[in-house]
């Protein structure tokens, strides 16, 4: 690698260099940094969601479905829609997300750690977007994905262990199938740990 990298940086990252051994090697191995370079992909991250103010713009499909995933991983998810489908209410009548039935407002960011625009008019949608870029408030657009901080992984889940699954966008049906494989391949790595 070409790259220099300055500092107390520089020197960790030299260190591992010199550490020697296979890891190292394919680690920093000419050519691999840029593998693939041709394809766009997504960096993963993970949040610890608990407790954290999350509003979602929107009752719908779309918004309901990313509501119900905010929620199983912990976040105080609100909802602000003045109407939505059956199974948001259920996820409000059972307490997994709080639910304003009436339209959006500016004062409903106050305290968001992330925001979701889910709804089925492009300028509700277009104004979550601009409030959140003003307040540096990460945001989901679900109609546009240009306009996202943000996008939301298939995931498989079993217990603490967590996979996410993107196709960069660009294969949902590829996602999906990959998602589904590695759910059932999780369950079944965790049913033998727990054997042994």
């Amino acid at each position: 690698m070409s790259r220099k990298i300055k500092g107390q940086k520089g020197k960790h990252v030299d260190e591992v260099r010199n550490m020697g051994g296979q890891a190292a090697k394919e680690l920093f191995e000419p050519g691999r940094e840029g593998e693939d370079s041709g394809k766009k992909a997504y960096f993963p991250l993970f949040f610890n969601l608990e407790g954290k103010r999350v509003l979602v713009v929107g009752a719908g499909r779309i918004a309901t479905r990313r509501a119900l995933a905010l929620a199983e991983f912990g976040a105080n998810v609100m909802v602000v829609a003045p109407k939505g489908i059956r199974q948001m209410d259920e996820l409000a009548r059972t307490g997994m997300v709080s639910w304003e039935r009436r339209c959006f407002a500016a004062e409903d960011m106050n305290g968001c750690w992330l925001t979701v625009a889910a709804t089925d008019d492009a300028a509700v949608n277009q104004q979550v977007v601009r409030l959140c870029r003003e307040r540096q408030i990460l945001v989901n657009h679900a109609g546009d994905k240009n306009q996202c901080d943000f996008y939301f992984p298939g995931t498989a889940r079993e217990g603490s262990l967590v996979v996410g699954v993107t196709a960069s966008g660009t294969d949902h049906r590829l996602a999906s199938q990959a998602t589904r494989q590695l759910g059932q391949w999780i369950k079944q790595f965790c049913e033998k740990k727990d054997r042994n």
